[in-house]
């Protein structure tokens, strides 16, 4: 099926991306490089007949999932319900979950609930 290229723009606002390309009835190909969707280079270069594309640096500019992060209470509450579900089935293990600056679980790892903060 192949390439149709709609999530192009996308990958390059977060990667740096080469693209060169030469139809069959062109004498030269033509070459764009975009680094964190700016445009840094187009020149005419050489080039087979068809279109190649280069990702390097996939997210370099942005933490992964960035824009689809929760505020950070939300992800906080979620990263503490995991803790917690671990903690009651892995009693043996010791965990300790410091949220800005304050212990919000701390287990001993001793399987003893009781000594617990969950």
């Amino acid at each position: 099926m192949g390439f149709r290229g709609e999530a192009l723009a996308s990958i390059a606002a977060v990667s740096k991306v080469e693209m060169i390309s030469k139809t069959e009835n062109a004498d030269i190909g033509n070459k764009i490089v975009i680094e964190g969707g700016d445009i840094k280079e187009i020149t005419e270069t050489g080039a087979p007949k068809g279109t190649t594309i280069t990702v390097k640096e996939l997210f370099f500019n942005t933490p992964v999932r960035y824009k689809f992060l929760k505020k950070d209470y939300t992800e906080a509450g979620y990263i503490e319900d995991v803790i917690t579900r671990i903690a009651l089935v892995h009693p043996e293990i010791s965990l300790k979950l410091i949220s800005s600056g304050k212990t919000i679980i701390q287990t001993t790892g001793d399987r003893k609930y009781k000594e617990c903060n969950i």
